[in-house]
């Protein structure tokens, strides 16, 4: 029987221990998949006609016992004792799971579980496991690349630098430092995103970065967590999920963007008996798990707005003791606008009926420990659904309870790390305002832009219309005939990256990327855990890391920073930024360690009703 892609069966092999029928049954939620016929006949598989759907089915491979279920990608490939495993975290999703990288020479061939109950357990999802050419496989940019008479010629660092400089200098002479920008990658680690702001800011003298998460229709969840909260950050944690009460998973986009996740809640309603609730989440298998399935008719912003009013005006003795919405700021504003909400249109509007609503209310407001995800992507033009669940969220917000909370689903591997390094047009390092740069000038000898990079456009297309050279970090760019003539008209336009791709094309200087797999430093997951990421092997010889390529580019620009390794980077990220003041690589080990909530001291959360 053909299982899929992934997964091989060899019925010779096997012995019905059921490991693989139960895994998929009880911890994936897939049944689909089971004990088949009687006596000798026995055997496990998928359903008559049917292949393996799951995103968990190579998972399957670890827990059989005898060699049953093997790898179709690593098949073949190479011996396992030829292979050396090295410890890493997979920054394909924003979960951050803990993975062994089997590596022969420079080559990444296997990827299997690392366990760490904090954030993985011991699975890893397909994507994770399977998509190999996520490490570097294929044909790799290992020096950099000059445009010289319309082709792209091979040149030596020093080249590049100086080049570099000298048309960076000609368009601040001519243009200003704001004609000059910068796009970082956000699956690059925290060191790495820590310098490129750092070398705009000091060096070009421009506070044009950011990640493409930055520009849409809406601004990111992280920013008006930030808002609420005073850290742009989530206040849940993934082993939170396993143990909240509650668990109210708003939006469809789960599995494209954190799919381990779903395992996660998973584990909450079976194992815990945890209630949950989805909204506008129309899939059929956790609609099972689901005591309450809502799907509306024109979003999910006025059924969250009705439960705030419900839960504000269900007497206190009837709440958990956690629902104590009177402590933060806006309270009074919150309670005028939702308290009277009319139930008769809410549910004309919603389709909800009257009495599931009610359920809802009375269920919600008896969590003593509610957690709210959000996962509705950012293709809508307003903000109302993520309001009014930080809203809810706020209502419950227990400083000292370790399972509640909300928390913003998004795929970028390391968000959450750019949004602590300061990689951010409106945002310094360790989530400072722009006019709070006192610490930063102090260390750093230079005063830095106090207005907002790329004059507060949230529009890609506006803010690489106004600059004069972009230095884009990126594996993949969306290019049409629009950002083809923007391209065009740049007087400098420097991409890095592992591959040539269509950004490269229209490059002025193309600078070589370290590999996933190469990498040495730090990332921050969803939950705030900073974990770290040793590399699995060496570097191609003109292939430098973050520390040493800035180094050599600010050199060129005449600024010497002293910078010696990864770690040395770390430690000055460490003394500059309040929620990495205890990280360092022995702190957090090879588990990580999530950074402290922190919030100035003098701030009150408060509720989003703009």
């Amino acid at each position: 029987q053909d299982l899929g892609p992934h997964v091989e069966r060899d019925m010779d092999r096997c012995i019905i221990c059921t490991r693989c029928t139960r895994f998929m049954e009880e911890i994936a939620n897939y049944e689909e998949y089971g004990v088949f016929f009687r006596g000798e006949r026995t055997e496990v598989g998928a359903f008559p006609g049917k292949t393996l759907e799951s995103n968990f089915a190579g998972n399957m491979i670890d827990v059989c016992p005898v060699g049953a279920l093997t790898d179709k990608v690593f098949r073949f490939k190479a011996r396992v004792y030829d292979l050396v495993h090295r410890p890493s975290v997979c920054t394909q999703c924003s979960a951050g799971c803990n993975i062994l990288l089997g590596t022969k020479g420079r080559h990444v061939l296997r990827v299997k579980p690392r366990e760490n109950p904090a954030v993985n357990d011991e699975w890893i999802c397909d994507t994770g496991r399977f998509e190999l050419g996520w490490y570097g496989a294929g044909e790799r940019i290992e020096t950099p690349y000059l445009r010289k008479e319309g082709t792209l010629v091979p040149v030596l660092w020093e080249e590049a630098a100086r080049y570099l400089a000298r048309r960076i200098g000609e368009i601040k002479e001519r243009f200003g430092a704001q004609a000059l920008g910068g796009i970082a990658s956000p699956t690059e680690t925290n060191e790495g995103l820590y310098l490129f702001q750092k070398f705009f800011r000091t060096v070009v003298g421009s506070g044009n970065v950011a990640i493409p998460t930055f520009f849409g229709k809406t601004p990111p969840p992280h920013d008006l967590l930030g808002e609420a909260y005073g850290v742009a950050a989530a206040t849940a944690s993934i082993e939170g999920i396993r143990h909240a009460p509650l668990i109210v998973l708003v939006g469809d986009r789960l599995r494209e963007e954190t799919p381990i996740l779903e395992l996660d809640i998973i584990q909450a309603v079976r194992k815990f008996g945890a209630t949950l609730v989805l909204i506008d989440f129309p899939d059929e298998r956790m609609g099972r798990l689901a005591r309450y399935k809502l799907q509306t008719k024109n979003g999910s912003a006025p059924l969250l707005e009705a439960l705030i009013g419900g839960i504000l005006a269900t007497p206190a003795e009837e709440r958990a003791a956690v629902w104590q919405p009177e402590r933060w700021e806006g309270f009074e504003a919150l309670r005028g606008r939702h308290l009277n909400y009319d139930l008769g249109k809410l549910t004309k509007e919603t389709g909800v009926p009257k009495t599931l609503f009610r359920e809802l209310v009375k269920e919600t407001a008896r969590a003593s420990a509610p957690l709210f995800l959000y996962a509705a992507g950012r293709d809508v033009e307003d903000t109302r659904t993520l309001r009014a669940l930080i809203a809810l969220s706020l209502m419950a917000h227990a400083p000292d309870d370790p399972w509640g909370g909300i928390m913003a689903l998004y795929r970028e591997g390391n968000l959450q790390g750019a949004f602590d390094m300061g990689v951010h047009p409106h945002r310094l390092p360790g989530h400072r305002v722009l006019s709070d740069a006192a610490p930063l000038e102090a260390a750093w000898g230079v005063e830095l832009p106090k207005e907002p990079g790329f004059g507060g456009k949230r529009d890609l297309l506006e803010a690489l219309r106004s600059l004069r050279g972009l230095y884009l970090c990126a594996e993949t760019w969306r290019m049409d005939r629009e950002m083809e003539g923007i391209f065009r008209e740049l007087d400098l336009l420097v991409v890095q990256a592992m591959r040539m791709n269509e950004a490269t094309a229209h490059a002025h200087l193309v600078l070589p990327a370290l590999s996933p797999a190469e990498q040495d430093g730090t990332v921050t997951n969803i939950e705030r855990r900073v974990q770290r990421i040793p590399a699995a092997y060496g570097t191609p010889i003109d292939v430098l890391p973050p520390w040493e390529s800035f180094s050599l580019l600010a050199d060129a620009l005449g600024v010497s920073w002293e910078y010696r390794n990864t770690e040395s980077v770390l430690r000055e990220m460490s003394e500059l930024i309040p929620q990495y003041r205890a990280i360092s690589l022995a702190s957090i080990g090879m588990q990580g360690r999530p950074w402290p909530l922190y919030a100035p001291e003098d701030f009150t959360p408060r509720y989003l009703l703009d």
